[in-house]
């Protein structure tokens, strides 16, 4: 079996482009802290290239060259014409550099009627093979010479008539960079770095991305192999082994790193994996960027404090002199050789050493110019060496810890710390110098009141007779008695003043630009009250913002700080100039090369800058909260909105900013094929395909094809509509349609990499689509819907006779045994009870407390204060004859399972208990002499996952 994952950057746009018509798939969207992509932007168009039949037409783009030929029958009902046009869309502008295997359509849709696609090609070093609904074309991953080659597919129609396509594709050269080249390399640079691995992190394994971590064949330097599109585990790979990954340059905060892309074993044999030792190097801040994404040590450091913040980053901090580093102990990160249990160990072993010195070990990041470890194993700090600290030194290190919130923005209670966070014999007294505001039992009080405060609290620490102070200023808001209401501005005016604001809707509240700057991020407040004037200048290519402070000017700076972290900032230069974004909403400026927009993300209230990449129209408002420029009215609780109406158009009533609607739509005017309200043209697809960008059409179209699922969040989705000649893309469709239906598009035609499409587009649907027409249910399928894919009733199952299905058309064996991967069925609910799954006619399974999703998911809990009962997973296989043999493949979550067998479903036997290991590992049952048709599977102690189960039966 081939250990390829995916192999280059180019590929994978070749690909997204053929996955843009596979039926029942859709688009795939990810999003990730670094990165988002949005699915449906891949846009095909059928029926854009007329191909003239019986006569053969080439066409010369570049290197690649598209032959088209027909074989057409007299007075055939079938297009092969339209069916060789379609196909030839998908594929003529395909990247033609194919270094990894890759599928093609095995059939294609036209209208109602399916044509078949079979696949050749003019290279005995590239093989087509056959599958359904795809073919594949198998490549030489590591040819070490580059082949030229021609994929042919012919096109039959249900009458027999045929066509032909064929493409020019190019297998390159497999060569790897040198480390040096690498290092050198500019952003986007596509580069392939070989390595021995040196740490994993895989999706299988519970991490939220895959990655890998190289050490250079040739010992120059280490790779740090961010995001990869396929799973490591899944595809094989093991610490040791040696392998290539072909990817884009892509820098991240100064550090050199590969983005995406994919990587092929080159070498499965199990090297040792060194570990290097960096203390003199970091000690004397020399430059470690070789370094990256190898196992490293650093001796003799100084145990440091914790940052430890539920269900984010967390930091364990270490020193060697002036010289500061961290572990970052981020769970979902973890290698796959740590799991999310070991966390609080390593956390315990660093909180319980604090100012001892002590190894510390791991895979080297940066972010920025700070370094950091990812630790590889629980013993990321080792070799602990106890220093006796003074009263004095306990004290400052206190001292230095305790922290108070400075801000206070609503009603609140502040739990104050009596005891030191590392050292037991010291303790901390407070005091408050506001009457209005005690402390009792530890607690300080704040309510807000009518005006804003001003609180001074004195922490007093002590240990022996060394005593310490330490003075916090608490700003507190006042509690808020006016209501504003907001209205945007994009073409902001000179000597006005605005505020800038954003709707952060996980926190439930409207934040304000207070003028104040907290490290690298703008201070906001609730209070429309307290916000500072926002002023907007217009230059060239935009705006620029500024606040007055002491009457000069106070620009909003974007730039990198220090120790190069994306910052924000009020300064005298105003180097950021901002223009808007109507896509997102969102005021965006450019900083060397690169777009960033100002707001804030996931539950955080501060103003910070981030890549525009990051933010989508899916996302807006859910997870990235765009920051703007607004006037505001002041208005009292008692006074009652008074509703602006907006005229009425085609497809909405009067509408109010409030979203109060009034009346009707007026509904489309259709004279002359052109309504006289808003000037759609009313066309087919085929005619809409010709129209120039920007032109409002009406349609009468069939949904072909969902490209995008319909999104509650987005409130859209992507079809594919035909008129049975042609067919286009309707991107984000503002209304909920279904396979087959037959609707009205209202929309703007559009152009994607040059390819028509519908958008800013709703629809009516004038038909909803019925199953009718329905494919027999095979031993493996039920019937199947020929128009929108829906099934009907189950599959048939084989009907074994002296081992042979005697179904029509099948004559399968029955299989010796039979392996039932969880992946491959219809995920259920999280914590079911007796949740039933058919496997398939001979084998169902029942769930309790379990997951099934890609894998059996068996859950355990202990008992404890808010589960009395505990709870344990049971997975209870039952099979229409005895169990000849059994095995499991489980995994990542170690722990114990049982197993237990049973003849009639109520009465368990154990048989055995497997001591489930960290990585996905086949275990053999023995099942003994007793005709057990019933299996059970339970946690007993921890999480389990199983990946598949193998079954012969008698």
């Amino acid at each position: 079996m081939k250990k390829l994952i995916a192999f280059c950057l180019a590929m994978l746009l070749c690909l997204s482009v053929f996955a843009a018509c596979d039926t029942g798939k859709g688009n795939e969207e990810t999003t990730a802290g670094k990165e988002e992509t949005t699915a449906g932007k891949e846009e095909t168009t059928a029926g854009k290239e007329e191909t003239t039949t019986g006569k053969e037409e080439t066409t010369t783009e570049g290197t690649e060259e598209t032959t088209t030929e027909e074989t057409t029958t007299p007075g055939s009902a079938y297009d092969v014409e339209a069916a060789a046009a379609f196909l030839d869309a998908q594929y003529k502008n395909a990247d033609t550099i194919t270094p990894v295997d890759y599928e093609v359509f095995g059939q294609v849709m036209v209208g109602l009627d399916k044509y078949m696609v079979s696949w050749t090609t003019d290279s005995d070093k590239v093989t087509a093979v056959e599958g359904s609904p795809k073919w594949t074309i198998q490549v030489d991953e590591l040819s070490l010479e580059t082949v030229n080659y021609k994929i042919i597919g012919t096109i039959t129609a249900p009458d027999g008539t045929t066509a032909t396509v064929s493409y020019d594709r190019v297998v390159p050269k497999f060569e790897v960079t040198s480390f040096e080249d690498y290092m050198a390399a500019e952003e986007g640079t596509s580069v392939t770095v070989a390595g021995i691995v040196v740490g994993i992190n895989a999706k299988s394994a519970g991490n939220t991305r895959n990655h890998l971590f190289l050490a250079d064949v040739d010992g120059k330097g280490g790779y740090y192999c961010y995001q990869l599109e396929q799973d490591p585990l899944e595809e094989g790979v093991a610490l040791g082994m040696t392998v290539a990954v072909t990817a884009p340059v892509t820098p991240y905060n100064g550090m050199q790193e590969t983005k995406g892309g994919g990587f092929v074993i080159i070498d499965e044999t199990i090297k040792e994996v060194s570990v290097h030792d960096i203390t003199d190097k970091f000690a004397a801040g020399e430059d470690l960027w070789n370094y990256v994404g190898l196992v490293v040590t650093i001796k003799g450091v100084t145990i440091g404090a914790q940052e430890l913040e539920k269900d984010t980053s967390q930091y364990l901090w270490f020193a060697i002199g002036e010289k500061t580093g961290y572990v970052r102990t981020y769970v979902t990160d973890f290698p796959t050789t740590l799991k999310a249990e070991d966390k609080s160990t390593i956390d315990e072993a660093h909180a319980a050493n604090f100012g001892n010195t002590a190894d510390a070990t791991g895979i080297l990041i940066f972010y920025g110019t700070q370094p950091y470890l990812i630790p590889v194993s629980t013993d990321c700090f080792s070799n602990y060496q106890v220093v006796t600290k003074t009263d004095a030194e306990k004290v400052e290190a206190e001292k230095e810890a305790v922290s108070v919130n400075d801000r206070i923005t609503e009603d609140t209670t502040i739990t104050l710390p009596s005891v030191g966070q590392y050292y037991d014999d010291v303790t901390i007294t407070w005091t408050v110098d506001n009457e209005a505001y005690t402390i009792t039992d530890g607690k300080l009080v704040i309510a807000l009141g009518e005006e804003q405060a001003t609180l001074k609290l004195t922490a007093t620490i002590t240990c022996g007779e060394v005593a310490e102070t330490k003075e916090f200023e608490l700003k507190i808001d006042a509690a808020a008695t006016d209501i504003y209401v907001a209205k945007p501005v994009t073409t902001p005016e000179a000597d006005t003043a605005y505020k800038f604001f954003l709707v952060q809707g996980n926190l439930g509240q409207t934040l304000y630009l207070t003028g104040e700057v907290s490290g690298r991020y703008l201070v906001t407040t609730d209070k429309a009250a307290q916000a500072v004037d926002v002023y907007a200048e217009a230059v060239e290519g935009g705006f620029k913002f500024y606040i007055l402070v002491d009457d000069a000017k106070q620009y909003i700076t974007v730039y990198n700080n220090a120790d190069n972290k994306l910052s924000v900032k009020f300064d005298a230069e105003g180097t950021s100039v901002y223009a808007y974004n109507a896509t997102v909403n969102a005021w965006v400026t450019n900083m060397d090369g690169t777009d960033y927009y100002l707001g804030t993300y996931n539950t955080y209230n501060t103003v910070s800058a981030s890549k525009l990449s990051y933010i989508t129209a899916e996302n807006t408002g859910v997870s990235q909260f765009p920051a703007g420029v607004g006037s505001f009215e002041l208005a009292t609780e008692k006074e009652e909105h008074v509703c602006e109406f907006a005229d009425a158009t085609c497809t909405s009533p009067k509408t109010c900013a409030c979203g109060k609607t009034e009346g009707e739509a007026l509904g489309h005017n259709i004279v002359e094929n052109v309504c006289q309200n808003c000037g759609a043209k009313v066309v087919t697809v085929t005619e809409a395909a010709a129209l120039e960008d920007g032109t409002l059409v009406l349609i009468n179209a069939t949904v072909s094809k969902i490209t995008y699922n319909w999104s509650d969040s987005s409130k859209n989705m992507s079809v594919d509509i035909t008129d049975g000649t042609t067919t286009l893309n309707a991107y984000k469709l503002g209304s909920k349609v279904g396979a087959g239906d037959v609707i009205i598009v209202y929309g703007k035609v559009g152009s994607y990499k040059d390819n028509k499409q519908i958008v800013d587009a709703t629809a009516e649907v004038v038909t909803a689509h019925t199953c009718t027409e329905f494919t027999d249910a095979t031993c493996d399928a039920p019937k199947t819907c020929t128009v929108c894919g829906a099934t009907e009733g189950e599959a048939l199952g084989h009907n074994y006779v002296d081992g042979i299905c005697d179904r029509d058309g099948c004559g399968a064996e029955k299989p010796a045994s039979t392996t039932y991967t969880f992946a491959d069925y219809e995920a259920g609910e999280q914590y079911a009870a007796g949740e039933v799954h058919k496997l398939d006619d001979n084998v169902t399974v029942t769930t309790t407390d379990c997951h099934f999703t890609t894998q059996l998911r068996l859950y355990y809990s202990e008992v404890n204060d808010w589960n009395p009962n505990g709870r344990n997973g049971v997975a209870v296989f039952a099979m229409t004859s005895a169990v000849k043999s059994l095995s499991l493949n489980a995994g990542e979550k170690a722990g114990p399972m049982a197993v237990y067998g049973s003849t009639d479903g109520e009465t368990w036997t154990l048989i055995t208990t497997i001591d489930v290991t960290s990585t996905y590992t086949d275990y053999n049952v023995e099942l003994g002499e007793t005709a057990y048709t019933f299996i059970k599977l339970a946690a007993t102690e921890k999480q389990v996952r199983v990946a598949s189960i193998t079954i012969e039966l008698a």
